[in-house]
């Protein structure tokens, strides 16, 4: 299984957890931040994963106090990337479903 696939299940999977959304966003950017775009994902996707690890720790000196800093709306939005990015992961890496 690709490296870049078993972080983008496990972000999703983060977000079904049941602490707060904060505490999941911050775990799925933990998991997140292991992929090494250039060296696990294809050039389509590099950007697109960059700048979600980047948006999640957005102006602060750590993950949480960023996504606490957000609005409710932001954070939403955040999650629903996470997931389009998995998505487009497993359509690039088909053999790992």
């Amino acid at each position: 299984m690709s490296v870049a696939y078993e972080a983008a299940r496990d972000a999703v999977l983060s977000l079904s957890d049941e602490v707060g959304l904060v505490e999941r966003l911050a775990r799925a950017h933990d998991v997140l931040a292991t992929v090494d775009p250039v060296a696990h994902l294809p050039e389509n996707l590099r950007f697109r994963c960059e700048e979600l690890v980047a948006d999640l720790s957005y102006g602060a000196d750590s993950v949480h106090a960023a996504l606490s800093r957000m609005s409710g709306a932001d954070r939403h939005r955040l999650s629903e990337r996470i997931v389009a990015l998995f998505a487009e992961v497993a359509r690039a890496f088909p053999g790992d479903l």
